[in-house]
């Protein structure tokens, strides 16, 4: 059988502050790194810095093909938190998503970005133009022409908005190559946290998980919980196949 590459690199720390610039991955310096194996499965400790934040990777792999990762950090930077958790570099024959989650409702219009079940390919869009006639739903468009700051967008092969839109509190995130042979799963049975992809414009593909969010910008009339980043730490399950 032949075998896929799920994860290209990470985990890395992902914080992202209001008024601060996010933790970026070129930053990273490694202090610690340890590893033994035990009981069939594979403990490693790592530890370094991201500019003035320095963090604690507690990583175990078994046999079954799931991992666990906690992590802690310290001498992150004040202000009202955006995201903070974990983000892992994917190759680019993922194609393919589906999620479950713990909606705040019973029942989504069909084609949410984020409804308690869904599914959505990566890349299926035919985005019209700037000012021409709309041949496809939005959810399958790759760009909001008044929203320039996401990055992604400007990639060559930029992701549909239904697939890079944030899916809160989630039971199951499946992430899967074009075959649906290999796949990434992020799993929470308490619905504890949050996935979603996006990618640099340079065509890479991220996938962000974290164990706490909120959206400060909007706070001043809508829904927001005014997190502050400290303490920022978290434990995460993944699943390949």
């Amino acid at each position: 059988m032949k075998r896929e590459i799920i994860i290209g690199k990470g985990p890395f720390l992902h914080l992202d502050v209001n008024k601060n610039v996010p933790t970026d991955a070129a930053d990273w310096q490694k202090k610690d790194l340890s590893y033994r194996q035990k009981n069939g499965q594979v403990e490693i400790t790592l530890s370094g810095t991201y500019r003035q934040v320095a963090i604690d990777f507690q990583i175990q792999i078994f046999p079954n093909g799931q991992m666990q990762v906690n992590y802690y950090t310290v001498g992150e930077p004040n202000g009202y938190l955006r995201e903070a958790g974990l983000k892992f570099y994917l190759p680019e024959t993922i194609r393919h998503l589906k999620w479950q989650r713990k909606g705040y409702w019973s029942y989504y219009p069909e084609n949410s970005f984020s409804g308690n079940e869904g599914e959505a390919a990566l890349y299926e869009s035919r985005q019209s133009a700037y000012g021409e006639q709309p041949v496809q739903p939005w959810h399958l468009d790759t760009r909001n022409y008044y929203y320039l700051g996401d990055a992604g967008a400007n990639c060559i092969q930029p992701l549909t908005q239904q697939a890079k839109g944030m899916k809160e509190n989630i039971y199951q995130y499946t992430l899967s190559t074009d075959t649906k042979q290999g796949t990434v799963s992020v799993g929470s049975s308490d619905a504890s946290v949050a996935c979603r992809i996006n990618k640099t414009e340079k065509d890479q593909l991220i996938l962000y998980i974290s164990n706490r969010w909120d959206y400060p910008e909007i706070g001043w009339g809508d829904y927001s919980k005014q997190l502050n980043a400290s303490p920022c730490y978290g434990r995460l399950t993944l699943s390949f196949k």
